[in-house]
């Protein structure tokens, strides 16, 4: 396998081993833009971008000297919009290095970046952006469409990254049952690739997905393992439509994204940045993200069992050898369901399922107590059994 990956970046050219370096659609068109920018600096000519790009690995070649000149006034033009115009920022500049520097890594043209990232500004490493409020979340899905509220409960449960609804399909959600009343459900993200990964969602979120689903199988739609998640609606108004029911459309990551942002802007969550404002209070998507791990931390889970749910790496020792999945394989096992159970009230949205998980709580600490006391009733019973058999020993020793 090894071998084949090696032949075939053979036979590449510079543009195709350079964009091998970003697998992922929404790496490669981000990765693609920089590069752009920086062939546009450079006054590289083209009918496109790949033959821009392999004419200017080709003069790189021949001539480094240009190239390292190049690099440093494009580099120097970045910091003059940061300092001067403050155009952009210290991150934006990071980014559009790092393109740069992998472009002449894939050229093995040797350049000192440590000696040049000196004289960049250091990026911010936290962002002020904050997490929504319950109260947000319960607005955005009041939204007048059946799929936000699945969308934002998966979201917000589950921790999903918006790339995950291009792979999501029914038969990657797996209710969880305990006798016989389901507790939570199981989430195959990014199922089939290389990124795949467990995690876990509530009752609550399950029962918005089933919903959903029975609301097209109800339509219409044949349902199976195969249907996807999310999908375009079908019959309505010209200009908002994507088939019938019968022939479902995905509703892609760009398609989710979209719905989302709508929500909020019409339900006055969300308006245009006004000038010198570059972050809005909250990010879009990945917002709800930071607030399922935020919710992760309050419930007293610990970091290890976190960074599994949230599809995180741990550290090497970590992977290595932390495995509370069963088997071996990627399947949630007992201990961490039950962690995770401990964060469901601070995972619910709507008040019903909050209160539900707080009286769930309180009776499992009542039958705790009351397992205890019986406990000490057993042991304390034991105990006058075996002074009374200790007694009667005694006793029989002084008779002899």
């Amino acid at each position: 396998m090894i071998v084949e990956t090696f032949n075939h970046l053979r036979n590449l050219d510079y543009y195709d081993k350079f964009m091998y370096l970003y697998p992922a659609e929404a790496t490669k068109d981000t990765a693609k833009r920089r590069l752009r920018m920086f062939l546009d600096f450079a006054d590289i000519s083209g009918s496109n971008i790949k033959e821009r790009c392999n004419s200017f690995a080709e003069r790189a070649k021949k001539d480094v000297a240009w190239c390292e000149e190049l690099v440093y006034r494009y580099l120097s033009y970045l910091k003059e919009q940061y300092e001067e115009e403050r155009k952009i920022s210290a991150g934006t500049i990071k980014n559009r290095k790092v393109v740069v520097k992998n472009l002449l890594e894939i050229l093995k043209i040797p350049f000192d970046w440590k000696l040049v990232s000196r004289g960049l500004p250091k990026p911010e490493r936290y962002s002020n952006d904050t997490i929504p409020t319950l109260a947000q979340i319960r607005k955005i899905c009041e939204y007048n469409d059946k799929r936000i509220k699945p969308i934002v409960y998966t979201m917000c449960s589950g921790g999903l990254r918006i790339g995950a609804w291009d792979h999501l399909k029914w038969k990657n959600v797996v209710p969880i049952e305990r006798d016989g009343q389901i507790v939570a459900a199981l989430v195959e993200v990014y199922a089939g690739t290389e990124s795949q990964y467990p995690t876990l969602i509530t009752k609550e979120c399950y029962y918005s997905l089933h919903s959903w689903i029975n609301f097209r199988k109800e339509s219409g739609e044949k349902i199976t393992g195969e249907s996807w998640l999310m999908r375009h609606y079908w019959d309505t108004k010209e200009g908002f439509t994507h088939g019938n029911i019968m022939n479902p459309v995905k509703l892609s990551k760009d398609g989710v994204k979209g719905l989302i942002d709508s929500a909020m802007r019409r339900q006055g969550l969300r308006k245009n940045l006004t000038s010198g404002n570059k972050r809005h209070e909250f990010m879009l998507n990945h917002s709800f993200r930071k607030w399922r791990e935020t919710q992760l931390i309050l419930a007293g889970l610990k970091q290890q069992d976190i960074n599994i749910l949230m599809g995180h790496e741990n550290s090497g020792m970590v992977d290595n050898y932390y495995r509370p999945w069963a088997n071996g394989q990627q399947k949630i096992d007992d201990y961490l369901i039950n962690e995770f159970l401990k964060a469901s009230v601070n995972l619910s949205i709507q008040e019903e399922f909050r209160e539900q998980g707080k009286s769930d709580k309180n009776t499992e600490i009542q039958s705790l107590k009351r397992n205890e006391w019986l406990n000490s009733e057993a042991i304390a019973s034991l105990s006058d059994r075996l002074t009374k058999a200790l007694e009667e020993i005694e006793l029989l020793k002084q008779k002899k």
